[in-house]
């Protein structure tokens, strides 16, 4: 898939395990997911499986 499609899904995953590599860890109370979108669009993205 590419990066530029834009699913919120796969690029937070893509995120998640890129940062890990270098030993960075994400708090999941502190971060948050901004979609842009036009049609009002909602969808539950998860990290390390809890939602955010």
């Amino acid at each position: 898939m590419d990066c530029a499609s834009g699913d919120p899904q796969v690029l937070t995953n893509r995120l998640y395990e890129r940062a890990g590599l270098y030993g960075i860890e994400f708090s999941r109370e502190k971060s948050k997911i901004m979609i842009n979108s036009e049609t009002h669009t909602s969808t539950d993205v998860t990290m390390n499986c809890e939602k955010l």
